[in-house]
């Protein structure tokens, strides 16, 4: 019995530790725009509607009572309209999300309908990872010192961070669809199906690049002394258009397992 009790006891300082939150908007057609949101996870689905989860943390949930009857905003005058520390303002085709605070490390899930295209833009120093999965719209990420992953883009994708590395895998590669992966001081690590249709344009000026597809390459030496090590080569005879570019660190590109 005492066991069963202090089990119990246990479950409910896990529940009141950690309390899911969930913000919705009715939004299936046009942009989603996600502005300084930290920690996220981002993942395309067949809904109509934009979903938020928020694992907030109980020291971030407590009263504070000075600030009762206040609501809070930022420097650029967006508000807590969601409960969850964001601001969702909706106009023609755009529904922007904003993070209120800088100094938030709650982890959001962001659910996506594949109508929505989606733009992701963080420039502050509390950048953390960026995850994207499933997601078959255009997507494009500018970020500053946020690390990226992602698995099962089918869309058209441009990833971009200053300070953060670009981790994924393409389940498939389309021919009509466009990929640019830049990292300025992080490597990219890609991996893609061998069976993919691709062409590739490679540059990291002051790094070095691996593989193990089996590329059509030039016979010329491809260097360029203003750009350093930069390469174009073709899988499976070309399709289509990959850029990658790393520009202080590494590339690797190889076989999806």
């Amino acid at each position: 019995m005492k066991q069963l009790i202090l089990t119990a006891v246990v479950a409910l300082l896990c529940l009141s530790a950690n309390a899911q939150t969930t913000y919705k908007s009715s939004f299936s057609n046009g942009k989603l725009h996600i502005v300084n949101v930290n920690s996220v996870t981002i993942k395309g689905y067949s809904g109509s509607e934009v979903i938020i989860s928020a694992n907030i943390e109980a020291s971030e949930k407590e009263v504070n009572e000075r600030a009762k009857g206040l609501r809070e905003i930022n420097a650029s005058g967006s508000t807590d309209n969601t409960n969850i520390g964001l601001s969702a303002t909706k106009s023609n085709n755009e529904l922007v999300i904003e993070q209120i605070s800088a100094n938030n490390d709650t982890r959001y899930t962001i659910q996506v309908p594949n109508s929505v295209n989606i733009y992701m833009e963080h420039s502050k120093l509390n950048g953390k990872k960026i995850m994207l999965m499933n997601i078959s719209s255009e997507i494009e990420v500018d970020a500053n010192y946020n690390n990226i992953e992602f698995e099962n883009l089918s869309g058209s994708v441009a990833l971009n961070t200053v300070y953060g590395s670009i981790d994924g895998t393409f389940e498939s590669i389309s021919k009509d669809k466009s990929i640019s992966l830049y990292s300025v001081y992080g490597h990219v690590d890609v991996a893609v199906p061998a069976s993919a249709k691709v062409d590739f344009r490679v540059k990291a000026p002051f790094g070095k690049m691996f593989t193990d597809l089996e590329l059509e390459m030039p016979k010329e030496d491809q260097t360029d002394y203003l750009e350093g090590v930069k390469m174009t080569g073709s899988l499976n005879g070309g399709g289509a258009n990959v850029s990658i570019k790393a520009s202080y660190d590494n590339i690797y590109i190889r076989k999806k397992k």
